[in-house]
């Protein structure tokens, strides 16, 4: 709680909340310590950013979107447990996963 407290949040809540939903899909336990918070860090690249000739703002949440289920995916493997741990439904995640074609 100590190293989430003392990180500078520039996306506010939202960016907070990114954070600990992405620690919630990746963790492999079911405590949340602060090496799991630094170890996400390192890893992380971050969403992709704006650039003049870039792709549209539909693309770049897509691309997001796609990551963030295949790490579910890879962790979890049944659609009903990566929508329970999105917090979204079983048909949107397994429609999501065709889309994307995650498998």
């Amino acid at each position: 709680m100590q190293e989430l407290c003392n990180k500078e949040w520039k996306g506010n809540v939202r960016e907070l909340m990114n954070v600990l939903e992405r620690l919630i899909v990746t963790s492999s336990s079911n405590k949340i310590t602060k090496e799991h918070l630094q170890s996400m860090n390192k890893k992380q690249k971050g969403p992709a950013v704006f650039q003049e000739n870039s792709k549209s703002l539909t693309e770049l949440i897509e691309d997001y979107e796609k990551t963030i289920l295949q790490e579910a995916y890879n962790k979890h493997k049944t659609t009903v447990k990566i929508a329970e741990k999105l917090g979204t439904s079983q048909p949107t995640v397994a429609r999501k996963l065709k889309k994307y074609k995650i498998n």
